[in-house]
């Protein structure tokens, strides 16, 4: 894709978000990103970004998938990681069987989403579920579902040989109340004779693993949409928020802070789309610094709206909890450090 079909495209996605997700965020954070909603993403062409035509998708190249989802956190990271899941997770699984094509070309459509349930995060320190596979029947459950109310979940089973499975219809839900991604949700279901598809009947675990080991282009990019989300918006409430008399920009700890702040998201992002050339080390140092910046910069946001920053009302405090929960559902700070220390020496280290 040229640099202008691609500026094109990604000028295409913020007028759109701008004009219908932005005003969803609010009603987004307490009941969930809505089917209306994602239809309306899907007939843009903004879902299936990574699949191919003959299944609905966009068929884009992986730097311009990057500088999408980040786009598309910019505006709401819960949308972006629903993207990102149908992408990077559903896809590689679900096109290796021809039923699973048929759910792909809903899922381009927005018609249907695929949900995850996370066996390979931090969350495996808890119990994260019992779910069995028997003479091709399903039994037991799984505690932690990303977007537990997709018509499609997609499963690690826990017992040996480890299957992955996906559902065919919606299963019941124990919604949890989620600090970050509300828009998403994350639940705990039942799988009790659910009917399904085998998408890999062993070594699943290994499958699973690789899957999300590849997610750190993802997620860094996700990381940076919220960095720049949360940047503007105090960007745009300095310049109209007037105390003593003065504008919050004319303050030197306001002024300094927030485009000292803005400079390192935007000298990051500018990297962002020369990730895919990078090998396993340097994406990971690149999702850790990504993830570490989120942080920084919605904490950053929030002191500058003050007391009005805790208020849902402003939108700012939903990028703290995202930046936060992104770490905890994708590998934590401490764990990325220990597989990056594991890929730079060659060999197990730092784990004393």
């Amino acid at each position: 894709m040229s640099d202008e079909q691609r500026s094109m495209l990604i000028s295409a996605a913020d007028e759109f978000f701008s004009k219908n997700v932005e005003p969803a965020n609010a009603l987004m954070e307490k009941d969930g990103i809505s089917g209306d909603l994602m239809s309306r993403i899907g007939s843009q062409g903004f879902v299936g970004l990574l699949f191919p035509e003959d299944i609905g998708g966009s068929n884009v190249d992986a730097a311009t998938y990057l500088l999408m989802l980040e786009e598309f956190a910019r505006f709401s990271p819960s949308v972006a990681l629903l993207i990102a899941v149908q992408n990077s997770i559903a896809y590689p699984l679900l096109s290796a069987t021809v039923e699973g094509k048929e759910v792909l070309k809903a899922i381009a459509m927005g018609k249907r989403t695929a949900g995850i349930a996370l066996s390979v995060s931090s969350m495996s320190r808890e119990s994260v579920g019992n779910l069995k596979l028997e003479k091709g029947v399903l039994t037991g459950s799984k505690n932690y579902i990303l977007s537990p109310s997709s018509e499609t979940i997609i499963a690690l089973t826990d017992d040996k040989p480890a299957a992955i499975i996906a559902t065919k219809t919606g299963l019941p839900v124990k919604k949890y109340h989620a600090l970050g991604f509300r828009g998403n949700g994350v639940g705990a279901a039942t799988f009790d004779n659910a009917e399904h598809m085998i998408l890999m009947r062993e070594n699943g675990d290994q499958k699973m693993r690789q899957i999300f080991d590849n997610l750190d282009l993802d997620v860094a990019a996700i990381a940076l949409g919220i960095a720049k989300g949360a940047m503007q918006k105090a960007m745009d409430y300095s310049r109209v928020r007037s105390t003593f008399g003065h504008l919050l920009k004319d303050y030197s700890p306001v002024a300094f802070s927030v485009s000292s702040m803005l400079e390192e998201v935007s000298r990051l992002t500018a990297d962002l789309e020369r990730t895919v050339d990078l090998d396993a080390a340097a994406r990971k140092h690149f999702k850790i610094r990504a993830m570490d910046l989120a942080v920084q910069a919605s904490r950053q946001s929030i002191q500058t709206h003050g007391g009005y920053g805790y208020l849902q009302d402003f939108g700012v405090e939903k990028f703290y909890r995202d930046s936060t929960s992104l770490l905890a559902i994708f590998g934590e700070g401490y764990s990325d450090k220990r597989d990056l220390a594991d890929q730079v020496y060659g060999e197990k280290s730092g784990f004393l």
